[in-house]
């Protein structure tokens, strides 16, 4: 029994964006026959371009030149090319047909694709970097003539962030928070996890893309790419036995004292536990003060907690629970702290992510409010 014509559209792929300047159609007819009255036709957009009856090709238009080649004694390959580029953007929605006889069967393939120019960026950490810091933040940025009708990006396979225009981007909070702006063409996004990586881990960012050209064709597309989390080192030295002024009882400040005193049982969790000065810190840059509040940032508590394992990070719905018992003295604790000679402004980005519904953020204003004391107490 004979194996009957099939067609492949071998370029462009389906599904994929095609830039301006990629002109060729090209498909292969394997098992075609050798009868004088076998037809192939290209349609592009609902509309023929392309009719080839017995190996004589025959255009709609001039816009178009085709080449009939034979890659393989059972194939049949037609290029078709456009003389100039697509329209950008564009829907390129093509369908090839072909039969043996007038009256016979008819094989076809189809493919749709979106005919746009784009950019896509990976700014930090760069695709493949490697010792990435375990608290590093992951920017990305897509500028296309295509419109964005929805986008997602996810970080080894945990979605951080959904956007559908015009509509506010839904970060996955408390996991992820973030900004994300869509304006002139760009696509622009920085995500901050609010848990550090694993030491060595290859981390996984993906964004996922829906997109149209305004006509009936939309396509979903992804960017993927990698990077490498640096190792954590075991020191001889422990964090531990590193004693700062948070360690030592703040006097003359009752409801401060108390807070401290909370937050020091709750976020060391073993006796071997890094210090309480990084503790804070960590908590503090998990919360939306450490991307805002730019003088609490100390490179030298970014590598101790690189140190951080599993066991040395308690369950943020823990210790918030923790500081939830001492909330009667939250004035008090501003009160002591203004005191003190905290800035106003300070005060009031800590007191408003205090009244946070979400637990990361309370626990990162109450840190901040004891870690910005200490140096005031010193």
């Amino acid at each position: 029994m004979a194996i009957p014509p099939s067609l492949t559209i071998q370029t462009p792929v389906g599904g994929s964006i095609v830039a301006p300047s990629a002109r060729a159609i090209v498909v292969d007819i394997s098992q075609p026959g050798t009868n004088s009255g076998r037809e192939f036709h290209i349609a592009i957009n609902a509309v023929n371009v392309l009719t080839v009856i017995a190996g004589v090709a025959t255009f709609v238009g001039a816009a178009y030149t085709c080449v009939i080649s034979t890659p393989s004694a059972s194939v049949e390959r037609v290029t078709l090319t456009r003389t100039s580029d697509w329209p950008n953007p564009s829907d390129l929605d093509i369908t090839a047909a072909y039969r043996e006889l007038p009256a016979g069967p008819i094989y076809a393939a189809s493919a749709a694709c979106l005919v746009a120019s784009y950019t896509f960026q990976a700014g930090s950490p760069y695709p493949g970097q490697p010792d990435v810091s375990r608290e590093s933040s992951i920017s990305l940025a897509i500028t296309t003539t295509a419109t964005v009708l929805s986008a997602e990006l996810s970080i080894s396979g945990d979605s951080a962030v959904l956007f559908s225009p015009p509509g506010p981007a839904v970060w996955s909070m408390p996991d992820f928070v973030g900004r994300l702006v869509y304006a002139g063409g760009t696509l622009s996004i920085v995500a901050d996890p609010r848990r550090v990586f694993d030491s060595e881990q290859v981390v996984d960012v993906e964004l996922s893309l829906h997109l149209d050209a305004g006509g009936a064709v939309s396509i979903r597309n992804s960017f993927l790419y990698q990077f490498h989390v640096r190792a954590s080192t075991t020191s001889l030295f422990n964090p531990a036995l590193r004693f700062t002024r948070l360690d030592r009882v703040f006097e003359n400040a009752a409801a401060s004292e108390t807070l401290r005193y909370m937050l020091r049982g709750a976020l060391l969790p073993r006796p071997l536990s890094p210090s309480f000065e990084a503790a804070l810190y960590l908590q503090i840059m998990r919360s939306s003060i450490g991307s805002v509040a730019l003088q609490f940032h100390r490179t030298d508590l970014d590598a101790e907690i690189d140190r951080f394992v599993a066991e040395d990070i308690p369950d943020v719905a823990t210790v918030d629970a923790a500081i939830t018992e001492v909330n009667l003295l939250w004035e008090s604790v501003l009160l002591e702290a203004g005191e003190l000679g905290l800035p106003r402004d300070l005060l009031q980005l800590i007191a408003k992510t205090y009244e946070s519904p979400y637990p990361h953020e309370r626990v990162g204003a109450a840190c901040a409010i004891i870690f910005a004391q200490a140096p005031l107490r010193a």
